[in-house]
């Protein structure tokens, strides 16, 4: 794909009073073609990038197909979808919900001080040749 017809496509997802969500998962698809998913950030936007103009893609939010389908036409396009299904407003924002587990391969957490004497069984040995 040249860069001259690279476009971008900003995704703005509002419920339906008009309020911006937070956190909601959008995916480009096309046939087998898929783009995404992302998330949404604060303002209820997420930004596709890389897209060819002509192109004609359905959008999906949070998995279902709304049905509704974008055009990219120009070099910076932008699609408003209402969307009134499953949304929990205290869900955590991006991708912190993604986060692995931080445990080492002691099986200890990485903010356990591992090298703490007093944590170690060793730290009640007792040299008696002295």
């Amino acid at each position: 794909m040249s860069r001259k017809s690279e476009a971008r496509l900003t995704v703005l997802v509002y419920n339906p009073t008009g309020e911006p969500l937070p956190s909601i998962r959008v995916e480009l698809k096309k046939g087998a073609d898929s783009v995404g998913p992302q998330r949404t950030d604060r303002e209820g936007e997420t930004v596709f990038t890389g897209l060819e103009r002509g192109q004609l893609w359905d959008i999906f939010v949070n998995g279902e197909d709304l049905d509704e389908q974008v055009e990219i036409e120009r070099l910076q396009e932008e699609h408003e979808v209402e969307y009134d299904g499953e949304y929990d407003p205290d869900a955590r924002h991006g991708d912190e919900d993604e986060e692995e587990d931080e445990t080492d391969e002691d099986g200890l957490d990485s903010d356990e001080d591992a090298d703490d004497p007093d944590d170690s069984p060793d730290s009640e040995r007792v040299l008696e040749d002295e």
